[in-house]
């Protein structure tokens, strides 16, 4: 959590605002022209840690996040459950999709693909009763199929970990993204 703090302090000092990846689809499709310095901070999982440390950080610095969720673990041990993912979203967090079951995409069939993108996103939907229109593929795989299979699912954006910052219209359901890890000075590489 530390860390975390003066990686939020960093941002905010540096004039950095937060935007969500609805926010950068309408930059690339409708040409909306976004703030200067923004940049979109995602997590991973729905691990109950970034419930306990990095809400109320991102709330005190005022620093929005997408938090993508596998649903299969919504309610269990150390994850998000319902009430707290409701929570995030009064508080003007979003959610989106990474999976049913967290799988690695690249060994299902399109079947098993199909029920993981289109089950996840239906599940979140009606427990949070709000569209999820954001997906991160679980391990960062991207494919052609998973970006077929999102844009038919009603997803309007698919970020994966593939390195990188420059994005275009046509790339929106594979963004590419930096892992952040506890090297402060990576973090401030990745920032600058």
């Amino acid at each position: 959590p530390e860390l975390f703090r003066r990686q939020l302090q960093y941002l905010k000092s540096q004039g950095f605002t937060t935007i969500t990846f609805d926010d950068l689809w309408n930059v690339l499709i409708h040409e909306v022209r976004p703030s200067e310095k923004s940049i979109i901070l995602t997590f991973d999982d729905g691990w109950k840690n970034q419930y306990t440390f990095a809400f109320p950080l991102l709330k005190k610095y005022k620093m929005r996040a997408t938090f993508f969720i596998f649903t299969n673990a919504i309610g269990h041990k150390n994850y998000f459950n319902w009430d707290e993912l409701r929570e995030l979203v009064e508080a003007g967090f979003v959610i989106g999709s990474h999976t049913k079951s967290h799988p690695y995409l690249q060994k299902l069939s399109l079947i098993e693909l199909r029920k993981e993108i289109v089950e996840s996103k239906n599940i979140l939907e009606q427990g949070l009763h709000m569209p999820v229109t954001a997906f991160a593929s679980p391990f960062g795989y991207d494919d052609v199929a998973v970006a077929a299979m999102l844009k038919e699912a009603g997803y309007h954006t698919g970020r994966t970990l593939r390195w990188g910052a420059t994005h275009t219209k046509e790339d929106l359901l594979n963004l590419s993204s930096f892992q952040v890890t506890d090297d402060f000075e990576a973090f401030r590489a990745i920032v600058d």
